[in-house]
Order: C-alpha cells, then sequence, then structure tokens
C-alpha cells in the first residue's frame, strides 16, 4: 500500500477520528492524507455493511448495487454530470457502459460504467458536519497500460496528490484511492486534472464514509424507474432486500408499519430521486419496525439522517407555507410507534416548514424556545416569500444516547439548535421512530448509525462480519 500524506499518521488520524465527536470547531480546516491500494474484488475492496456512508455512489447506472452489505445508489444511466442536493460532479460529458474488468463479485459491477471527460473534473461532496473524520474513496479500475492516465488532485482543505496514476494496477485491475479528512465545513470538494487531457480521469463508484459510527439501518426506498405511478402503501414494503443496508438489514429487512397516506415508488416522473421516496402527506406517518434502543454494542451516541423535501406541491395554497412540512419523531414505545407529531405519548418530535421555520415537542408541549436556537431557530434562512419547494435537504440529528437526553439538530450540515432534558425525552428508553409529513412531503436516504463501544473499533476497523457474530452471540 502507497500512502501520500500531506499531515500526521494513520495511527494519529484514528485516534483524532475517535476523540474529536461531533464538536463544531474551525481548528479542523486542514489538509487530510491520501492513500491507495490496489484491489481484486469484495473481498479487499474495504467496502463494509456497517459502514456510514454519507455518500455510495455508483456512476452511470440506475439501479441499486449492494457490495458487502453496503448500498450503492445509481447515478441515473446515461447521466454525464449527476447532481443532487447530496453531491454532484462537474466537467464530465460523456458516459461509458459495459467496461471490461477483472474484479470479482459485486464489484464487477462497480467498475462496469463510468462517466469521464472532465479538465478537470470537479467532485463535490454536501451536507458534512464540520468536526467530524471522513474517508472518501474513489473506486476505480485501470483503462489502458499503467502510467497512460496520471492525474493531479486537489481538494479542498488544501490537500493535493500529484501524479496519480489511475491505471496503476494495470488495464481492468482494481485501484482505490482514499482521502481521509476531517471535515471543515459542510462541503469537500475534490479537483481532478489530467496530466494529458486526452486521458482524463474515469469515475466509475465512489462512497465517503463517516468515521466512528456503525451503520444500523440504512433505506434510499429504491422501487425502480420503470414502475408506473403505484401510489399505494403497499409498495412501502417492496424491494427491501435491495433498498436496505446496516447491521439489522443483514439478518433480514426490516418492514414498516403505517398510518394514513404513505407511499413508496411514484413513479419516473416523480418530483424527486425519479420517484424512489417516501411520500407522507396529510399526516401519514411510517415507522420501522424495530426499537432502536436495543440494538446493543454501543457507547449510547446516535446519528439519524434523511433527505427531506417539506413541500412536493409547488402550486401550495398557502403562500408562507407553514402548513407545508416533514419531520421525524422519536423515542416512541411499540404501541405508539405512528403517532402524531405532536401526540400526548412521551416521545421528541421536530417538523421542518417550507418557509424554514421549526418547530419541537416534548409529547404535546411545544419546546421550540427551549432549544439553544430558541424560537426563532431557522434550518432554512428563508424569508417566507421564496419557499422551499420540490428541493431535497439534509437533516441530522445527533443523539447524546437512545432516551435522547440531548439533541443536536443539523440541516444541510449546517448546525441549527441543541435540546436537552434530564432523563430524555423517550418513553421508558424505547426508541421507535416515524417519518411524518404534513400536505405533501417526501423522504430520501434515511439512517441510523451508532458510534460503537472503543472496544471494537479496531473490529469494525478490519471487516465487520467478526462483529455481526459476536453482536448475535451477545444478543
Amino acid at each position: 500500500m502507497r500512502n501520500t500524506k500531506r499531515s500526521g499518521t494513520w495511527s494519529a488520524r484514528w485516534s483524532i477520528a475517535v476523540a474529536v465527536g461531533l464538536s463544531v470547531a474551525a481548528g479542523y480546516a486542514k489538509a487530510g492524507d491520501f492513500s491507495d491500494q490496489n484491489f481484486t474484488g469484495d473481498a479487499d475492496s474495504g467496502i463494509r455493511f456497517d459502514g456510514v456512508y454519507t455518500h455510495a455512489l455508483n456512476l452511470n447506472v440506475d439501479d441499486n448495487l449492494k457490495v458487502n452489505g453496503a448500498v450503492f445508489t445509481g447515478t441515473g444511466s446515461g447521466v454525464a454530470a449527476p447532481a443532487t442536493n447530496t453531491y454532484s460532479i462537474a466537467g464530465t460529458g460523456f458516459t461509458f457502459n459495459n467496461n471490461a474488468n477483472n474484479l470479482s463479485g459485486q464489484s464487477h459491477g462497480l467498475a462496469t460504467d463510468f462517466v469521464y471527460g472532465g479538465n478537470p473534473q470537479v467532485v463535490t461532496l454536501n451536507n458534512l458536519i464540520p468536526g467530524q473524520s471522513y474517508e472518501t474513496t474513489f473506486y476505480s479500475v485501470g483503462f489502458g497500460p499503467v502510467g497512460d492516465r496520471v492525474q493531479d488532485i486537489a481538494t479542498g482543505d488544501g490537500g493535493f496528490l500529484g501524479g496519480y496514476d489511475q491505471n496503476k494496477a494495470g488495464s481492468g485491475n482494481g485501484n482505490r484511492l482514499t482521502y481521509s479528512f476531517t471535515a471543515g465545513s459542510p462541503t469537500q470538494t475534490f479537483t481532478i486534472t489530467p496530466q494529458n487531457p486526452a486521458n482524463t480521469f474515469h469515475t466509475y463508484a465512489l462512497t465517503n464514509r463517516l468515521v466512528g459510527y456503525q451503520s444500523i439501518l440504512t433505506d434510499n426506498f429504491y422501487l425502480g424507474t420503470n414502475n408506473g405511478d403505484p401510489g399505494g402503501p403497499m409498495f412501502l414494503n417492496s424491494n427491501l432486500p435491495a433498498r436496505q443496508g446496516g447491521t439489522l438489514a443483514v439478518s433480514g429487512p426490516v418492514t414498516y408499519s403505517v398510518r394514513g397516506n404513505v407511499q413508496v415508488g411514484n413513479g419516473p416522473t416523480g418530483p424527486v430521486d425519479r420517484g424512489n421516496y417516501l411520500l407522507t402527506a396529510f399526516g401519514g406517518a411510517a415507522s420501522p419496525d424495530h426499537n432502536f434502543n436495543s440494538v446493543g454494542g454501543g457507547d449510547g451516541r446516535m446519528i439519524v439522517s434523511f433527505d427531506m423535501a417539506p413541500n412536493l406541491n409547488p402550486n401550495t395554497a398557502d403562500p408562507n407555507t407553514t402548513s407545508e412540512w416533514g419531520g421525524i419523531t422519536m423515542g416512541l414505545s411499540q404501541a405508539n410507534s405512528t403517532v402524531f407529531i405532536n401526540g400526548a405519548v412521551p416521545h421528541f418530535g421536530i417538523l421542518f416548514r417550507g418557509n424554514g421555520g421549526i418547530q419541537a415537542f416534548d409529547g404535546a408541549n411545544d419546546i421550540t424556545g427551549t432549544g439553544t436556537g430558541g424560537d426563532a431557530a431557522r434550518w432554512y434562512p428563508d424569508d417566507g416569500a421564496n419557499n422551499v419547494t420540490n428541493q431535497l435537504h439534509h437533516f441530522d440529528l445527533v443523539l447524546s444516547d437512545p432516551t435522547l437526553a440531548s439533541i443536536d439538530v443539523y440541516a444541510d450540515g449546517n448546525f441549527v439548535t441543541t435540546f436537552s432534558k434530564p432523563g430524555g425525552y423517550s418513553d421508558g428508553g424505547n426508541n421507535y421512530m416515524n417519518l411524518i409529513g404534513e400536505r405533501i412531503a417526501g423522504f430520501d436516504n434515511f439512517q441510523v448509525a451508532q458510534a460503537p463501544e472503543p472496544a471494537t473499533i479496531g473490529v469494525l476497523a478490519m471487516g465487520g462480519v467478526a462483529l455481526l457474530a459476536r453482536r448475535r452471540k451477545r444478543s
């Protein structure tokens, strides 16, 4: 393995990743470290079923692809410069399909299609939490002779790798390039410039992994792009094995309980993600059938994240969109898992309005003003005239423990407010959750992650299969 280092050592970076937690700190805006390694397939790809991937992208394809239990989202067949609220790839004007490669397992599919032509190509990752450590990895294979696809790569935080040969492993053989860094802002960029403009960088697949946490459940609500317009609640629990990842999905998919109007699969003309999203309308709620206070094996800290569009109706009757919102309810008992966001049972609920406002609840009590941001806290800097419509935004709720004693709220990577309560907001330590919307709200890329116990971190870094076996034994 070859390392090209900007600062620190591998062991030092690992210590920082564990110790830094989630403090918002300007002092972390320094360059990270590049490293690269050849790989032959799934076994040495470094891809983990319990990895917390803020981004896992398979370029120039439509469908999901699971590698070692991690779900890669297709960026769209024939889309040369894909972009969503979470990322963008710019400068690439061409696509290539059916590339022959020597990788085994599902990794073969990661290196079959790519985008290219960028001079330079600029990859932008959004919605990172400042102060948190990440690892971005580009998965590639050689395309042509060694020495024929040399790139200079500069990062937004000052990192630089000169003379990287994407063909270094030989034509058809795998290589993965990783950049380890601590975010100094919600955005990280990679500017990839070919030394020979005729031989640009080929982007096949990439991941961005949040360091220091393990994934409990992910769901990107993918049903397919040619499913018509089913518009029915029965599709909520369809295609679960292909769209869910994390430690829970290894032993079987997690189904959902429903209240009211809930849909998944809203046709190829759906307003977000080609229709592959969770729609909740007029108070409808979808609850994963799992108590997230029973996952075990961790130190209690959790991150619950999702993308959400609070208003999928561009012709709303409310000019201020105060009644257009989407939100999440947590800390529920199983019996109350689909309760309304301000239902009179123990729980924490928070909603995000289409005009940029927020509102939080302890049971039926409005506690918005008790947060560190007060009643004026906003998730989006909107004046109420230019409302948020048909747009996904990213939300992270950082929990100090499963009882929800302290909850930090982030929107699009920016800190919004903190809510705290001695003893926690949950119902007897239970932590069932639901995603809920009023009028028409859309959700995508739901993920629950947990910080592992310090003793398990080394095990996680070495693969994760042994960890899962130990977790089952302990439970």
